[in-house]
């Protein structure tokens, strides 16, 4: 079974396909650092403004 896998994904991949979780728009990361920033919306506002979570948006500004 592991080998069917193995070699169902290392096709996929070959035709171009991504395989996980997509990644969040970066226009959406973007406002919600700006949100952030200008301290003048509460992390709840944020989500629901931009639908990154609070992990995310963290996560991104520690890089």
């Amino acid at each position: 079974m592991s080998e069917n896998t193995k070699k169902g994904l290392y096709e996929a991949k070959q035709k171009g396909v991504t395989s996980g979780r997509p990644k969040k728009p970066g226009e959406n990361v973007k406002r919600a650092i700006v949100m952030y920033q200008s301290k003048k919306y509460t992390l709840e506002e944020i989500k629901q403004e931009t639908g990154i979570s609070k992990s995310t948006l963290y996560r991104y500004l520690e890089n």
